[in-house]
C-alpha cells in the first residue's frame, strides 16, 4: 500500500509552509496573524492568532497557500510585543 505524503504548500515567495508556522493572512479585507493547523491537498486552514480583539474573525478559515507570507521569528516577536502589551 502506498503511503501518503502531506501536500506541499509554499507562501508567496517561495518558502514551504509546515504544520504550526505563524503567517500573515488577509481575513474579511484585514491582514491578520493566524497559526497553521492543517494542511490540505489544495488549501491551508488556519487559526487566528488575535481572535480576542474582533469576535467575527475567530475560529478556522481555509485559505491558498499563496495568498500568506510566513512570519519569521523576528516579526512575530515584534508582533506579540506590540499587540499584547
Amino acid at each position: 500500500m502506498p503511503t501518503k505524503h502531506p501536500p506541499e504548500h509554499k507562501d508567496i515567495i517561495g518558502r514551504t509552509l509546515n504544520v504550526g508556522d505563524f503567517v500573515s493572512v488577509v481575513i474579511y479585507n484585514k491582514l491578520q496573524v493566524a497559526k497553521i493547523i492543517k494542511l490540505t491537498p489544495k488549501m491551508v486552514r488556519v487559526k487566528m492568532l488575535n481572535a480576542h480583539h474582533n469576535f467575527w474573525y475567530n475560529g478556522e478559515h481555509s485559505r491558498y497557500s499563496s495568498d500568506m507570507a510566513l512570519l519569521d521569528g523576528m516579526y512575530l516577536t515584534t508582533y506579540l510585543i506590540k499587540e499584547y502589551k
